[in-house]
């Protein structure tokens, strides 16, 4: 498995993992039930995510099943982000993490879209948008998770 394409799996876990810390922190209702709703939603995300980095292909042709049941995840977990109320304080932020999750879709997209034609070039391009995709992503999340345990 080439560095870059581990590399990208290993964000992909560690960001399952960091959605799915739990988060700390009461008060109100609305706050509690989006900390619920956004718990369950990152649950289920990481459970898919992690199905989606098992056994990756070494062809880059391929891992096209597994990157489109990735972007299918993203996806889902932006469409449940976008369905929460979140609390006044967090709103903001759900919102950038939803055109995030959107954003690192599109580009799991276009990877995945290099993979079938199995053009290494496109998808060797396309790796540092995706680590710079995962990394933006995890710090609107960071702060998500910040803003709910006050």
């Amino acid at each position: 498995m080439p560095l870059h394409r581990l590399r990208a799996v290993l964000g992909l876990v560690a960001l399952a993992a960091a959605l799915a810390l739990p988060l700390a922190g009461c008060g109100g209702d609305q706050k509690s039930t989006y900390q619920d709703e956004y718990r369950k939603a990152a649950a289920e995300f990481k459970q898919s995510a992690e199905l989606s980095a098992q056994n990756v292909p070494k062809r880059l042709r391929d891992r096209t099943p597994a990157l489109q049941s990735f972007k299918q995840s993203l996806d889902k977990l932006a469409t449940r982000l976008a369905e929460l109320d979140p609390p006044s304080q967090a709103a903001k932020l759900n919102d950038r993490a939803v055109a995030r999750l959107h954003a690192y879709s599109r580009d799991i997209g276009r990877y995945a879209r290099a993979a079938r034609r199995s053009d290494r070039r496109a998808a060797a391009q396309l790796a540092p948008k995706l680590r710079r995709d995962q990394a933006s992503l995890q710090t609107v999340l960071d702060a998500i998770d910040k803003t709910l345990s006050k």
